[in-house]
């Protein structure tokens, strides 16, 4: 492992420390200040959050048990299987068991990681169920809660804010980090390199970074319009990332588990499935505060010092998004508000993977699909196979793709004398 995903990935390191401190920390001293998880799983029970596995079948609820483990299923396997920050990665282990083994690590800390995070929102509802800060307009989005959380519950203790500000800084460059290195790498070698062959590789070295910085300034542009969005940051990211996760998984889908797929049919299908995922997205951020509306839980402010609002006009304001909403849905939205729009970010990625995945498919049998028995064995996976399994249901599932020919393993003095055998059997010269 050389150069800058070298310091990529020890930076990673480094902002991983960061990031852990700061939010066991968080979680240590908030749980003493509420008394312990006995009365954290009190508030969460009395203010009804206890809905941890909700099998309701409606896609238009945002969290569900199916929209976690069907929609942010394909989700995951976007960024650990097609990823090019995590594929650099990989790429840099020296064997494949190495990369098997970084990505089972990777998995088992993102778990713990996003369990502890978890637990740290149980335990910020338990400590705010008398007084919600956005109802009281301590805060004016949700996003806000947790550095307001931080400097509420570290507020008599000098430097802790500050680790936790380092985490958050910690957490935004190791992800912007890795984007821009790999983004960069990418168009300095898929788009730049071919037009320009002859260069040095100081000018390479020289264009990467002038396209990291670029991509760097795109960023921060970007950030400031997240305000204006009336959505929660979290679902900006999914959706942001569904839109092209999806087709992209899908595209790797076809080139793996389904031999009559081309080119052609790869593209258009990509290119659709990313459309649909994106009128899909930016529908369902600009309408969210219709949807978001009705999934509301209630929220206590009796418990607050001081408020010169009225409780009940309160209990109605929308968690997700400006404190300002409206309680119903106008009747000028359109009528793809309350279906198609309406459907939870977490199936975003889903929608886009299964609109690229048969589109695709359609698109290769229209324009001249490939012959199954000619593909490359090397290049095509089954989507089941087990030697334990009948030898007619292995050959099924291999869809007409034949069998890979066993390879015949010799030390080098054996080859070439092997080697040599053949080409006097054959009456041609010898091998010196």
């Amino acid at each position: 492992m050389q150069g800058g995903i070298k310091a990529v990935v020890w930076t990673d390191v480094v902002q991983a420390v960061l990031i852990l401190i700061g939010i066991i920390a968080l979680q240590v001293k908030s749980l003493m200040l509420v008394g312990g998880w006995g009365n954290v799983f009190a508030a969460l029970e009395k203010g009804h959050r206890m809905n941890f596995f909700s099998f309701d079948l409606d896609p238009t609820i945002r969290a569900t048990t199916f929209s976690v483990v069907i929609g942010m299923t394909v989700f995951t396997c976007g960024v650990q299987c097609t990823s090019q920050a995590l594929a650099q990665r990989y790429l840099s282990c020296k064997t494949l068991k190495q990369a098997r083994q970084s990505m089972v690590i990777g998995s088992i800390t993102n778990a713990v990681l996003v369990t502890i995070c978890g637990l740290n929102g149980c335990i910020m509802f338990a400590y705010y169920k008398d007084c919600d800060p956005v109802l009281s307009k301590k805060i004016h989005k949700i996003d806000e809660i947790m550095p307001f959380m931080v400097m509420d519950v570290f507020s008599k203790m000098p430097g802790m804010s500050g680790v936790f500000v380092s985490t958050i800084y910690s957490g935004t460059l190791s992800t912007v980090s890795s984007g821009i290195n790999s983004l960069a790498n990418v168009i300095l070698e898929d788009f730049y390199k071919p037009k320009r062959p002859n260069l040095s590789q100081k000018s390479y070295l020289l264009a990467s970074k002038l396209f990291a910085f670029t991509l760097g300034i795109i960023m921060t542009a970007t950030a400031y319009v997240v305000p204006f969005l009336g959505t929660t940051v979290v679902q900006i990211v999914v959706s942001a990332f569904g839109l092209f996760l999806g087709p992209v998984l899908a595209t790797f889908t076809m080139g793996i588990f389904i031999p009559w797929t081309n080119s052609k049919g790869a593209i258009i299908g990509a290119l659709v499935g990313s459309a649909v995922a994106c009128w899909v997205c930016v529908g369902g951020l600009v309408y969210a505060p219709y949807h978001d509306i009705k999934q509301i839980l209630p929220r206590n402010i009796s418990g607050c010092v001081s408020n010169s609002f009225n409780a009940t006009e309160g209990l109605t304001t929308p968690l997700f998004g400006h404190t300002m909403l409206p309680t119903a849905i106008p009747t000028s939205s359109p009528s793809l508000t309350t279906t198609l729009y309406s459907v939870s970010y977490m199936y975003h990625a889903m929608i886009g993977f299964m609109v690229a995945l048969l589109t695709g498919v359609a698109a290769s049998f229209v324009t001249g699909h490939n012959i199954a028995s000619q593909a490359d064995p090397q290049l095509f996976l089954p989507l089941f196979d087990n030697k334990f399994l009948p030898e007619k249901v292995r050959k099924c599932f291999r869809l007409g793709v034949p069998e890979i020919q066993p390879r015949k393993f010799c030390f080098a003095e054996n080859c070439r004398l092997e080697e040599k055998i053949n080409l006097n059997q054959n009456g041609t010269e010898n091998v010196q």
